[in-house]
């Protein structure tokens, strides 16, 4: 049953307004189905709640990065939506190793060996 969107609630009956605010509340969940269909999403790709998890980042810090560049990311256009290739992620995590005193003094050592050649 359809309702004049301008007719005042209170002249409606009980049984009305029952009916009015089922008739809402079904249009509210068909539109909030609508918006919460699943993405057909390739194996690889994640969205970012799972690279947050993966990363151990918040949320916001991940959005923070994709913004300045600093992790891998895709954005289809027209969207908001923020996607991830799992294999990228987990390259981006490891690129950012930090290195042993061990691996440093090695590296300092072909450095100094490498200056001394130069003279």
């Amino acid at each position: 049953m359809n309702y004049d969107l301008e007719k005042p609630l209170f002249t409606l009956t009980v049984g009305e307004y029952i009916a009015l605010n089922n008739q809402l509340i079904s249009r509210f969940e068909n539109h909030r189905y609508k918006q919460e269909t699943p993405l057909k999403l390739e194996k690889n790709d994640i969205l970012i709640d799972e690279a947050s998890r993966i990363t151990g980042l918040a949320v916001s810090t991940i959005r923070t990065k994709c913004h300045l560049n600093e992790i891998p990311y895709n954005k289809p256009k027209g969207t908001k939506l923020l996607r991830f290739k799992r294999d990228e992620l987990m390259e981006w995590m490891s690129s950012n190793k930090c290195k042993t005193t061990s691996e440093e003094e090695i590296d300092f050592n072909k450095n100094l060996i490498a200056k001394r050649k130069k003279k």
